[in-house]
């Protein structure tokens, strides 16, 4: 895997952790199907070339 693959598999995942406990923690109760819909949402969100989404600004090096 990729060091770009792995980030993101990483972000998912702490995402997804993230995503679970917040709604037990709010709600008491797990929606299989609300998981899967962030899941999709998070998994399809739209990048450009660079990596970054349209709202987040493009990494730039430093000299």
């Amino acid at each position: 895997m990729d060091v770009r693959r792995t980030l993101f598999v990483a972000g998912f995942v702490g995402a997804s952790i993230s995503y679970v406990f917040n709604v037990l923690a709010f709600t008491g109760t797990f929606d299989v199907f609300r998981w899967a819909v962030f899941a999709v949402l998070y998994l399809w969100s739209p990048t450009d070339s660079t990596g970054s989404s349209p709202g987040r600004p493009v990494p730039t090096e430093r000299p």
